[in-house]
């Protein structure tokens, strides 16, 4: 077990990246960020990330589906992390730079640590398209990851 910080934040990446890559999101291209408060994400994302996507890809869309991993307890520092998800499920959506409040759509209940697929209904359009990457929140809190399979609507 490494004792340095340093050594230990590269072996908690590599682990990250082997998830991320067994439900194929991108592990080798995905950023992986360690500690950081939300807030601080969030201004990350809107500073710079949406504004290297392809912007003739991205198109508004009020519905989409994907795959979406559920954090576990464990995944994060916040209490109540950890949130199961089932039909109507009310949840925000960072994506691309905004957020926005979604339904999720789907047939039985997701706990923490699975990876299910789902939709999501905006209950705005967002600039979206297959292939990006999104966060999922509940009370301003990162519960889920995901990536967009295809566009419904």
């Amino acid at each position: 077990m490494p004792t340095d910080p340093g050594d230990f934040l590269n072996l908690e990446e590599m682990v990250v990246r082997e998830m991320l890559d067994t439900y194929k999101m991108g592990a080798d291209s995905s950023l992986v960020f360690f500690d950081s408060a939300i807030g601080d994400l969030r201004r990350f994302l809107a500073s710079g990330l949406s504004s290297r996507l392809p912007a003739v890809n991205l198109k508004p869309v009020s519905e989409f589906a994907g795959t979406f991993y559920l954090l576990m307890e464990q995944e994060g520092r916040e209490p109540n992390r950890a949130i199961s998800v089932a039909n109507d499920a009310q949840l925000e959506v960072w994506i691309a730079g905004s957020l926005r409040q979604a339904v999720v759509r789907t047939k039985g209940k997701h706990a923490p640590g699975d990876a299910p697929d789902f939709t999501l209904q905006l209950k705005a359009p967002a600039y979206a398209a297959p292939g990006l990457r999104l966060m999922l929140l509940r009370d301003g809190m990162v519960v889920g990851v995901g990536v967009i399979a295809r566009i419904v609507r």
